[in-house]
């Protein structure tokens, strides 16, 4: 049941594909998660692992703990269905709709070769997605200031100016980052608050910035006792 290589486009939502079912979908988890953790330490051909009293097998039944699933699952979930082995969120399973129903019978290896087909297609933009971008690195003084972001001002100062703090002109308008590193409360851990700020053609200041994840954290507040007694 692996489905690395098909595109997630083509797989379906397990969540959808319980919820048309009527299935409890944190009991379903609950005891297949059980299963899989009791199959590492199982001796094969001694245990058997069932799932609403129908014998199961460990690796197949824990590809519904994905977010998205192949018809190879689909298919086991609805052999589950058809033995009442599901836990239901009401007092009976609903029938199995077509849409499910035709899922199951897609052909893995089918969707396989679309998969790369797709990919074949995408291939062309990606590449010129890319050449795009790298363009754009290139030449700073083409950018409009329309076309600021948080992403693209972060590679140009990469690719112009390092990881440091720093000035760069881009597209006539002087753009300058600053970089502020902060602790996680322990003091272990650091993370870095990058903000980018410029003077805009209205003449109003601008500014983008990713914080740090330590920003709100007490060891880094410029007043940790403020409102407490000394």
């Amino acid at each position: 049941m692996d489905t690395h290589d098909i595109d997630p486009t083509l797989l379906i939502s397990t969540r959808n594909a319980l919820k048309a079912l009527n299935v409890r979908r944190k009991s379903l988890i609950d005891e297949i998660t059980g299963i899989v953790l009791g199959s590492a330490h199982h001796v094969p051909g001694e245990t058997l692992f069932r799932l609403g009293g129908v014998e199961v097998d460990p690796d197949a039944v824990g590809a519904l703990l994905e977010e998205r699933i192949g018809p190879s699952a689909v298919r086991l979930l609805l052999e589950l269905h058809a033995q009442n082995a599901l836990p239901t969120t009401r007092k009976r399973l609903a029938e199995v709709p077509d849409w499910l129903a035709r899922y199951a019978a897609e052909n893995e290896d089918a969707l396989r070769l679309r998969s790369i087909q797709l990919r074949e297609l995408g291939r062309p933009a990606a590449e010129e997605k890319k050449a795009s971008r790298e363009a754009l690195l290139g030449a700073p003084e083409k950018i409009v200031e329309s076309q600021f972001t948080w992403s693209l001002l972060n590679d140009l100062f990469w690719h112009h100016v390092g990881q440091a703090s720093g000035a760069l002109v881009i597209g006539g308008i002087t753009v300058h980052k600053h970089v502020t590193s902060y602790t996680s409360n322990r003091g272990k851990s650091r993370d870095f608050e990058v903000a980018f700020r410029w003077t805009g053609g209205d003449g109003r200041p601008r500014e983008l910035v990713r914080e740090s994840r330590f920003r709100r954290n007490r060891r880094n507040d410029p007043a940790p006792d403020f409102g407490l007694p000394d």
